[in-house]
């Protein structure tokens, strides 16, 4: 776990394989825990420019974003890349493209271990500029076309 304010500056976590979640407001600072692998993110984590872009799902684990994390800019860009971010993401993603393409799916670089990109539940979320812009999204890279996304319930909470 990265808990109790840890992973603070610039790359300091970067790439680093964690079994459990991100909490306790750590990785606050740009890029900090830049594609770093985790079931979950709470506790007012992941807060500035890019604090947790490219979060992983851990080894088939689908990270929830919940209590105020992913917040400011672009916080939580590419988030869940694998294709799968969720199934909830609760009072989170706040701020212009924080949560910007989380849950994208790349078919053709990625293994195909899902067949297009999905979130979870919405439940307060997303509020500011293109805060969930592109979220699920999915796309062939071999000129096939765009795949279906998924969305879950979106919800005000």
């Amino acid at each position: 776990s990265i808990t109790d304010s840890s992973c603070i500056g610039e790359i300091a976590c970067l790439g680093s394989e964690i079994d459990d979640v991100i909490s306790g407001k750590s990785c606050d600072k740009r890029l900090s825990c830049f594609y770093v692998y985790a079931k979950s993110i709470t506790d007012s984590s992941c807060i500035g420019e890019q604090a947790c872009r490219s979060l992983v799902s851990y080894y088939g684990e689908t990270p929830n974003v919940s209590s105020g994390s992913c917040v400011g800019y672009r916080a939580c860009y590419y988030a869940g890349f694998y294709g799968v971010l969720g199934p909830s993401i609760s009072a989170s993603c706040k701020g212009d493209n924080s949560c910007h393409y989380a849950g994208f799916y790349f078919y053709g670089y990625i293994p195909d271990a899902y067949n297009s990109g999905s979130v979870g539940d919405l439940v307060g979320s997303c509020n500011g500029d293109s805060a969930c812009k592109g979220m699920g999204k999915g796309y062939y890279v071999y000129a096939d076309g765009p795949l279906p996304n998924v969305v879950g319930n979106v919800m005000n909470g």
